[in-house]
């Protein structure tokens, strides 16, 4: 096989891996899902009460699969991924409000060292009552990256997103 092929493989391969993990997690898919220009390859929903949230929360796992990843692709995808889910999101639940946690993953075969820095050190966008975590898996290196520190404003929050990245996206 030629080394595109390859990659082809091991994307889908992975891709795999993780639509069985979130099936297993309880998450819904949903397949070829366009918006605002942007395709996702799918989209994972799941809502439940999380006590240690204080309330309920709706996580969204969408994904897409580029051939190499820049900054600037990482941010847009980001945004659009978070826009889709922000409109799908259920913000309310017996009169309680439903936090939201959206997960952009990127598949890529090659990401630019600027994009990989602007993950690990710029913190994700800031919503009120939500939060965006963008994640990208190196198909070439093998690597998740996504944002390993702490901001201010998500101490609450953070270590349990960085977790469950790791637990959800690691190859």
């Amino acid at each position: 096989m030629n080394g595109e092929a390859d990659q082809l493989s091991a994307s889908d391969a992975y891709v795999s891996v993780l639509q069985e993990r979130l099936v297993a997690e309880g998450y819904d898919l949903e397949g070829d899902v366009a918006f605002r220009g942007q395709g996702f390859r799918w989209v994972a929903k799941k809502q439940r009460f999380e006590l240690g949230k204080f309330g309920f929360v709706e996580y969204f796992v969408l994904l897409t699969q580029y051939s190499e990843v820049d900054a600037q692709s990482l941010r847009e995808f980001s945004a659009d991924a978070f826009g889709y889910a922000a409109l799908k999101h259920t913000p309310r639940k017996y009169r309680l409000p439903v936090a939201l946690f959206v997960f952009p993953v990127i598949v890529a075969a090659s990401v630019e060292e600027k994009a990989i820095r602007s993950l690990e050190e710029d913190a994700p966008a800031k919503h009120f009552g939500a939060f965006e975590f963008p994640v990208v898996y190196d198909l070439h290196s093998g690597t998740i990256y996504f944002h390993r520190k702490t901001p201010f404003w998500g101490r609450a929050y953070y270590k349990g997103m960085r977790k469950l990245a790791e637990r959800l996206f690691a190859p």
